[in-house]
């Protein structure tokens, strides 16, 4: 026998060895092969198993967004389904559920006329020449006492004015339920008994006198909006913090943060939806709220709701 041929014959054999393709059953990768009596396991199918093991524990994560992102971006939910928000209303704030149909947030441009002829002698004047366009690009806020926006048709103060309102309406609503409730007078006439009886709180009288309760609230109320409005930042003049945030809600995370401002103008809203319906409950029942529900769950308020 050649050395020569022999080494290559085994060289061949070694190659075929090297290349051989093994083919595993179904069985075999889940239980096993059978070796000698043994059922010996094989480490890359448990390798296998353990990586998409993880592969489905990460996939989840991706969804775990929170109200606020979910309710953000030009996937967010509109106001009516299917509908086309204008290109101002991004889901950049939030709340925003492109609502503006009357268009009164969209960014405003200003012509700039140069001078007209100024010709006394001649019958008609003739008009300057449109000479550049003004457009504002962000807000502009200033310390002043009564209007702080340089644009009153800007998206941010429409914002501020939202929440503030939305937040006077909140209370008032709040007011009118609870003061219903424990002393059976509308929120209409509650003001008049109070002017005849004394001023009282929770069923306690008071020691002070409406007049003198009215120059407390003007006092304090007056003091926390000059504050508020001698701030520039306009982040701050709606979230101003420190001792307006007793509770620390401002100091949580930021997505947390996110979520209590956007269930925050969300009650807003409904609260000023709820004080708009209260007056028109008085003006067409005479009866405040408590009494308009009563009436309808024991079956006297049929008009009501006709």
């Amino acid at each position: 026998m050649n050395t020569s041929t022999f080494m290559g014959a085994q060289l061949q054999v070694a190659t075929a060895v090297a290349t051989k393709t093994t083919t595993v059953l179904p069985t075999q990768a889940i239980f096993g092969t059978k070796k000698g009596g043994t059922v010996v396991k094989k480490g890359t199918v448990k390798k296998a198993a353990t990586a998409v093991k993880t592969a489905k524990k990460a996939a989840p994560s991706g969804d775990k967004l929170s109200a606020s992102e979910r309710q953000s971006g030009p996937d967010r939910p509109k106001f009516l389904p299917g509908i086309t928000p204008p290109a101002y209303l991004d889901g950049s704030m939030i709340g925003d559920y492109g609502y503006d149909i009357l268009g009164l947030a969209a960014p405003k441009e200003f012509l700039q006329y140069d001078v007209d002829g100024n010709d006394i002698n001649a019958a008609v004047s003739a008009p300057g020449e449109i000479i550049g366009t003004i457009k504002k690009t962000g807000p502009e806020v200033d310390a002043t006492p009564f209007q702080p926006y340089a644009e009153v048709f800007s998206i941010e103060r429409f914002r501020e004015t939202e929440l503030i309102n939305g937040r006077w309406a909140m209370l008032g609503v709040a007011g009118a339920l609870a003061g219903e409730m424990q002393t059976g007078i509308n929120w209409v006439d509650i003001g008049k008994v109070m002017l005849e009886q004394g001023s009282s709180f929770g069923g306690l009288p008071l020691p002070w006198t409406m007049t003198q309760l009215v120059i407390i609230e003007v006092v304090l109320v007056g003091w926390a909006e000059i504050l508020r409005n001698n701030e520039l930042d306009p982040e701050k003049r709606l979230y101003p913090g420190g001792p307006f945030d007793p509770f620390g809600f401002t100091k949580a995370s930021e997505s947390r943060v996110n979520d209590l401002k956007l269930a925050e103008i969300k009650h807003a809203r409904l609260g000023m939806m709820a004080s708009l319906g209260f007056a028109v409950q008085y003006a067409y029942t005479g009866a405040g709220p408590i009494k308009n529900l009563a009436d309808v769950l024991i079956g006297r308020g049929q008009t009501i709701v006709q």
